[in-house]
């Protein structure tokens, strides 16, 4: 859970997301990237197994649907690499 509230801070600092997920605490920790994260986990803990399953299969497929499409985008943009 760390690390994901970590990374919205990152995405909050860049811009991909609104600055008040770059907040940190005197611990010097995202707090609003902690409390984002344990709402999404409250949220998934009270939906069904399979249902989880599924959305999980889903979004595995869909990030390697990207991965390859860059891949061929490479590919095809710069061969040489």
């Amino acid at each position: 859970m760390s690390s994901d509230a970590f990374q919205v801070m990152g995405m909050a600092d860049r811009g991909y997301l609104p600055s008040i997920f770059s907040t940190r605490s005197k611990y010097d920790t995202p707090t609003y990237g902690i409390i984002l994260g344990t709402c999404i986990i409250i949220c998934m803990s009270l939906a069904d197994f399979w249902a989880l399953v599924e959305m999980l299969n889903f979004n595995y497929s869909i990030s390697l649907l990207f991965e390859f499409s860059a891949f061929v985008k490479l590919r095809i943009s710069k061969p040489d690499l």
